[in-house]
């Protein structure tokens, strides 16, 4: 996810591909968080209910803000929605590379995720969560981490089905993206599965809010991934890995030319600490929480900066209230971890 200041997806990166077109066909209606509720909406090939997927999908996941080519002004091209992304990350922009100027790295693309066989129309169910849960190509090769594979481990069975009925349902776009140089395919393991059981756990004893943080851990944790945005990296590691003994502190930091922004945004952008500590959320309200999830207001007026997905038609916008509520309750009870970061102030364009 990408809690206030954003962060993630990530340059989450988020899911192998995963996002909607335009299949009015799809019910349009959010499927809330309850993974284990019985529906009459399965799609026959998956036995996923295509509805929570959508949810996940366009919504928990943003998965078009990684997976959704660009148009020349750096807005997404709705159009082509899904359909991958040439130059996801750092290259060919006039990047400065590991050897400066001259020496620019080449671009992370970010796979076509439509029904179509540039896409994923002639993978198995089981090849599409190998790559999104597994960060496992059907070649063999393994993804890079910056796609959240890891995180999405942890996905329920329920919802993993639900996101492979709705990616079924996307209307296929002819793409075919490639990474190139040094983003080559790291060697298995790179990135393990986090280990839930080692992320912080709500006490239940006489804690009324016990279901409901516990919720918003599965959300925050797993399904929109706010736990890749907002957790630094380990100092030194390349490929970067996620310091995993400061989950949630915040302070990654993403690249303004990444995030496709205008000049009058900082060149860095640090996620913010959603820890309970003084420079993260002490102080904030479970409202002030939702307030900056769903509209992307801090408690000052003012707003949150890209790439957190908030704000008004942006993804964030749709999570139920229930949703942004079971979030901020379990942000709010996790321990504080001292991790202050730079303010993102951008200046009038």
């Amino acid at each position: 996810m990408w809690l206030l200041v954003f962060a993630a997806a990530s340059v989450p990166a988020l899911l192998v591909g995963a996002c909607s077109g335009d299949d009015t066909s799809v019910p349009t209606q959010d499927a809330g968080t309850d993974a284990s509720k019985d529906s009459t909406t399965d799609s026959p090939s998956t036995g996923g209910d295509p509805v929570r997927g959508k949810y996940i999908v366009d919504t928990l996941a943003s998965c078009g803000d990684c997976h959704t080519p660009r148009n020349a002004d750096g807005s997404p091209d709705m159009t082509r929605y899904l359909a991958g992304n040439d130059c996801f990350i750092g290259v060919n922009r006039g990047d400065a590379g590991p050897g400066g100027p001259q020496d620019p790295p080449g671009c992370l693309a970010a796979r076509n995720l439509s029904n179509h066989e540039t896409g994923l129309k002639n993978r198995s169910d089981q090849e599409i969560r190998d790559m999104f849960q597994n960060g496992k190509r059907p070649t063999g090769d393994a993804l890079y981490p910056v796609m959240p594979y890891w995180v999405y481990h942890n996905m329920t069975d329920a919802d993993a089905k639900a996101v492979v009925a709705y990616l079924r349902t996307v209307p296929g776009v002819d793409h075919r993206s490639t990474s190139q140089a040094p983003w080559n395919s790291p060697p298995q393991g790179t990135a393990p599965p986090i280990d839930l059981s080692k992320v912080h756990t709500p006490k239940q004893e006489g804690n009324a809010d016990y279901d409901s943080q516990m919720r918003g851990k599965y959300i925050a944790a797993v399904t929109a991934a706010c736990i890749e945005c907002h957790t630094p990296d380990k100092a030194g590691v390349n490929p970067p890995t996620a310091d995993r003994e400061r989950w949630f502190a915040g302070n990654r930091e993403f690249n303004r030319a990444d995030l496709h922004l205008p000049p009058n945004f900082p060149e860095t952008i640090h996620s913010a600490n959603l820890t309970s500590d003084p420079t993260g959320l002490a102080g904030r309200s479970v409202d002030d929480i939702v307030k900056a999830i769903k509209q992307g207001v801090q408690p000052d007026g003012g707003l949150v900066c890209p790439p957190m997905p908030a704000g008004h038609l942006a993804p964030y916008s749709k999570i139920t209230d229930e949703d942004a509520r079971d979030i901020a309750k379990y942000l709010l009870s996790l321990p504080p971890i001292a991790n202050a970061r730079p303010d993102c102030q951008p200046t009038p364009p």
